[in-house]
């Protein structure tokens, strides 16, 4: 009876997970339209200014260390068990917190660029510092519907907002420049709390329970330094380009960024619904029904199958760029870099959402600050090198797949509780990407694509992506044929 609950489970998991992501890669197509409009409407120099006020909204999100992740936890123990009115509690309280934690970042943010040399003007940082303490509210409101599992209209509002983004945007941007496009930022978050208060997903509290309040801070500390390792793992690359390059080629390289966040934000949508599921499941008993299914046999397919759409993304990419956005040229090949690199960015989010939903967390530390020593050192030595922006992202996906190699070999001997045969494990989710990558090498330098857009080179394209499809053949048939090693992963997940 055991083996088809865990199944159900499961299945429930990726249920859930294609509802989130199908919503949100809507959502996320919207604001990748985006970005690229803006590339176009603005230069190099200002788009990789937009690249550096991301940085900050980004950082932006601790604010509330890290207590809507403990709220989630809660809220969806709460909802597995029927209490809805303590989930409702847990909301309101935390949404008090941050509204606190906020409306102080706004003023010590507008304080802070009036009185020192701060990069950006005091109208822009105001308007900065407004948009990031919304955000920080409209975060709670979503992530009190993904903890109640309402994903639907989770990715409903965020279809919503993603629209009211575009359109406001583009007319901002074209009457006020990068003031217009913050005010629109901030109209579409705003936009977004009135929609989650329409729902239900807002209940305010007047009071603090300061014994909870405690509780999910130190709930959360663990959740704040995972947070900052990652991103400082995805930014210190950004932040070098920036000091030792300008703004400009921080634009360049926030363009090839751009093409990852499709990934990225998949990746999130699983990791989402996976943390919901194992801070929910884990009440009936502590252990993680189809933990085993869903971790080792979910690393191992995202290990054959994302690759293999990376690989044919990374051969259209310079065609694609080069009718929407030819300027950046400077950027392509750091973009086709970073997608090919793309996995190890699905692995590492998947896997510390599983972690953050058991709440061990602070087991995936020691992997990320080697990967974020890897990937400062190694983008530092090739900005110094001369190696210019390619040479920073093959840091960059250097790092991503040292900590995603470190978050799986914890995840596998968490749930196995042994790392008998870890070593094959990790060759099943590796090789594929490795293969691929290879293929891609081959097949670019066996069949040279002409410059410039015309009809050859979308013609030599076209051949690439085929002959690439051809080498791939025999890995994606070697995936279905019994092995030893596919022996292991089915032993491992039974």
């Amino acid at each position: 009876l055991r083996r088809p609950a865990r199944i159900m489970r499961a299945r429930t998991v990726a249920k859930d997970a294609s509802i989130l992501s199908a919503t949100t890669m809507a959502s996320t197509a919207l604001s990748g339209g985006l970005l690229l409009v803006l590339a176009r409407l603005l230069s190099p120099g200002l788009y990789g200014i937009w690249q550096s006020m991301r940085i900050v909204q980004q950082y932006g999100q601790f604010l509330p260390l890290g207590v809507f992740f403990s709220m989630q936890q809660d809220v969806s123990r709460f909802t597995t068990s029927g209490e809805d009115e303590e989930a409702r509690r847990a909301i309101g309280g935390t949404l008090t917190f941050v509204g606190l934690m906020s409306a102080a970042f706004v003023a010590v943010l507008t304080a802070v660029s009036i009185l020192t040399s701060w990069p950006f003007r005091p109208a822009w940082t105001l308007v900065l510092a407004l948009f990031v303490g919304a955000t920080q509210l409209y975060s709670v409101g979503c992530t009190a519907l993904q903890g109640r599992r309402r994903f639907w209209q989770a990715g409903q509002i965020d279809i919503a907002t993603s629209v009211v983004s575009l359109v406001v945007s583009v007319v901002l941007v074209i009457a006020y420049g990068i003031l217009g496009l913050l005010i629109a930022q901030l109209t579409w978050v705003l936009a977004g709390i009135a929609l989650l208060a329409a729902r239900g997903a807002m209940p305010f509290s007047r009071t603090l329970d300061r014994k909870t309040l405690l509780r999910r801070l130190g709930i959360g500390v663990q959740f704040t330094i995972n947070g900052l390792l990652l991103l400082s793992i995805k930014t210190v690359d950004r932040l070098l380009v920036l000091g030792l390059l300008g703004s400009a080629a921080l634009g360049y390289y926030g363009l090839a960024l751009l093409v990852t966040g499709y990934v990225e934000q998949m990746s999130t949508n699983i990791g989402t619904v996976l943390f919901s599921h194992v801070a929910g499941f884990r009440t009936e008993g502590g252990e993680v029904p189809g933990a085993r299914q869903v971790i080792l046999g979910g690393g191992a397919a995202i290990g054959l199958a994302v690759p293999f759409l990376s690989g044919l993304a990374a051969l259209i990419l310079p065609v694609a760029l080069g009718v929407v956005v030819p300027k950046y040229a400077p950027g392509f090949v750091a973009a086709q870099v970073l997608v090919l690199g793309s996995t190890y960015t699905v692995l590492r989010t998947t896997i510390s959402y599983f972690f953050g939903g058991l709440s061990l967390l602070h087991r995936t530390f020691a992997a990320q600050a080697v990967a974020l020593a890897a990937v400062g050192g190694a983008s530092l030595l090739a900005l110094k090198m001369g190696f210019g922006l390619t040479g920073v992202a093959l840091a960059a996906v250097a790092g991503q797949l040292i900590v995603s190699t470190g978050l799986l070999a914890r995840a596998y001997r968490q749930i196995r509780q042994s790392s008998d045969g870890l070593v094959q494990f990790l060759l099943v989710v590796h090789g594929p990407g490795i293969y691929y990558a290879l293929a891609v090498f081959d097949v670019d330098n066996l069949i040279r694509t002409a410059a410039g857009i015309g009809p050859r080179t979308i013609a030599l394209t076209l051949a690439q992506m085929a002959l690439f499809s051809v080498a791939s053949a025999p890995m994606l048939l070697e995936a279905n044929r019994p092995s030893a090693l596919r022996s292991r992963i089915d032993s491992a997940i039974a």
